[in-house]
């Protein structure tokens, strides 16, 4: 809730006002919605507008969701800075996203070779990648402090403190995860192999 939270926000909107009007140098995504005044916008031609795209693009249910969520944040920060007298993407239906087909997990017998083959140095990321399912933003923001092999976890805290949402979760360590820690505290030679 302080400045910091405040300048986060404000990164955000503008990040989705670019990616659908784009700005002095970049062209927008999408033409739409370039010249249109906000005043102007209302729920019939979004959801015209995703479901053309959908038709168009090939849009999964969950591009359009994030698509129809940029543009509901863009018109809520218009209307707290009374723009916009209401964030009219309120009124959009709901896009349910569906038991999109889950892909098949790989079995040790295929993932073995696919590591051998690695670098030992992406080896060991991917291995702590797999074993706590941080990240890769995560794991390179740790420093030692966060990782604690005797009681078999991690504490993985927010972008100001090193992690993304303002505050700290603890991620528990299999014994695998803590034993290539530990090797990697203790000076491992890995990186003087390659």
């Amino acid at each position: 809730e302080g400045p910091l939270q405040a300048e986060s926000g404000f990164k955000q909107v503008k990040g989705r006002l670019k990616r659908l009007c784009g700005g002095p140098t970049k062209k927008p995504l999408h033409e739409t919605w370039a010249d249109l005044p906000l005043q102007s916008i209302d729920d019939t031609k979004i959801d015209h507008w995703i479901t053309i795209q959908r038709g168009k693009s090939k849009w999964s249910d969950k591009t359009a969701k994030l698509w129809l969520n940029d543009i509901a944040q863009v018109l809520e920060h218009a209307k707290r800075r009374k723009w916009v007298v209401r964030n009219i993407s309120r009124d959009v239906p709901k896009i349910e996203v569906r038991n999109e087909e889950i892909p098949e997990i790989l079995a040790d017998d295929v993932v073995e070779p696919l590591f051998a083959a690695l670098p030992t140095h992406v080896r060991i990321v991917m291995g702590i990648l797999l074993d706590t399912g941080l990240r890769l933003s995560e794991l390179f923001r740790l420093v030692w402090a966060d990782v604690d092999t005797k009681a078999r976890q991690l504490t993985v805290r927010n972008r100001e403190e090193r992690t993304k949402s303002g505050k700290f979760r603890l991620v528990p360590l299999t014994s695998s995860a803590a034993a290539t820690f530990d090797d990697l505290r203790s000076g491992s030679e890995w990186n003087l192999l390659e």
